[in-house]
């Protein structure tokens, strides 16, 4: 009996061993696989950005605010800041009289025809830059006013209208309400800067250097750093990435000449190099070619669209890779700048 017994758990071992032995070497080759990603995935982002060998938000200069005299006229008749009122206008129109949003709004301020007949104006009239802005500039001030001069419920009111402030008891949590009060903000601390004695000033045009002071070459990139500056898998990131969805408009982050401007497959995909007063160097990585907007030798001012963000080259999301290098050529960390 008990050979017999023997016999039969020789059997059901050797059944097991056949049967397991496949599904070992499965789950060998599996294991396999996955390490291969890791190890594949690390090697890329080691490598990532990392090659030197080719050597306050959005930053806008006066001279790109248009209609500077009826925003100083409009700021000066409400007792408000004309670089709020611009902020609103860049936000709202980007400084063209022409646009009618699809919800029927106008003008410069985009004004809502109900509110431009709550004014005493018709629609025609209202398309007129002179009572568009007054519009929006009254609006402006009256809901500082009501709301004890806080500018995120004002522009939340502005922008969504008063009852769902109202309603909501604050910024509604409408997706373009609340980017909306995250973006005119920065807009209006880069034109505080250009106001004197209440008034915003006429630039004296783009001098070929820069203004030494460098900005986040996307709007909201303070908020969206997703990598640092610093050592990465034992090798340098030579700059920031800032993660935004492909398509983002890309600025020069200071005054300057494109000196770069070229494919890199194995590493930025696509970058510029623009070069600034003194030597100093931003460059710009990851765009596809097509939504580059400069050549070698364009002279762009600071806040000017040079790309658009892409997910090109040795990268592993869209998003933009920044970089500042010093007149040595020595690359920094850009938070350190901007």
């Amino acid at each position: 009996m008990s050979d017999q017994k023997g016999g039969g758990w020789g059997k059901i071992s050797l059944a097991i061993g056949i049967v397991g032995l496949p599904l070992i070497i499965v789950f060998s080759i599996i294991i396999f696989l996955l390490l291969s990603i890791i190890t594949m995935s690390a090697l890329i982002g080691e490598n990532e950005e990392s090659d030197n060998s080719s050597n306050s938000d959005v930053g806008i200069l006066d001279a790109d605010i248009d209609h500077i005299e009826l925003i100083n006229k409009k700021a000066s008749k409400y007792d408000i800041s004309p670089a709020l009122i611009a902020a609103v206008m860049k936000q709202e129109s980007n400084f063209d009289s022409d646009v009618e949003s699809h919800a029927g709004a106008l003008g410069l301020m985009q004004i809502m025809p109900e509110n431009c007949e709550g004014h005493g104006y018709s629609v025609s009239e209202c398309k007129e830059d002179d009572v568009n802005v007054d519009i929006g500039a009254k609006m402006i001030s009256g809901h500082l006013d009501d709301y004890d001069d806080d500018l995120e419920l004002a522009l939340a009111a502005y922008n969504a209208g008063v009852g769902n402030v109202q309603k909501y008891n604050g910024v509604p949590p409408f997706e373009e309400t609340q980017n909306y009060v995250k973006d005119i903000p920065e807009y209006y601390e880069e034109f505080q800067e250009q106001v004197e004695d209440g008034e915003i000033k006429e630039s004296d045009g783009f001098d070929g250097e820069g203004e030494g002071s460098f900005s986040y070459p996307i709007k909201g990139g303070k908020m969206a750093v997703s990598s640092n500056f610093g050592k990465r898998w034992g090798r340098l990131h030579a700059g920031i990435d800032i993660a935004k969805p492909e398509g983002e408009d890309i600025y020069a982050s200071d005054n300057g000449k494109v000196i770069i401007s070229k494919t890199n497959p194995g590493g930025y995909g696509y970058y510029v190099d623009v070069e600034h007063e003194d030597g100093w160097v931003t460059r710009y990585g990851h765009m596809y070619k097509d939504t580059v907007e400069v050549e070698v030798g364009d002279e762009v001012k600071q806040g000017d669209k040079i790309a658009e963000v892409g997910n090109n080259g040795r990268s592993t999301g869209a998003h933009l890779h920044f970089e500042i290098h010093t007149p040595d050529g020595d690359p920094i960390d850009p938070l350190d700048k901007l």
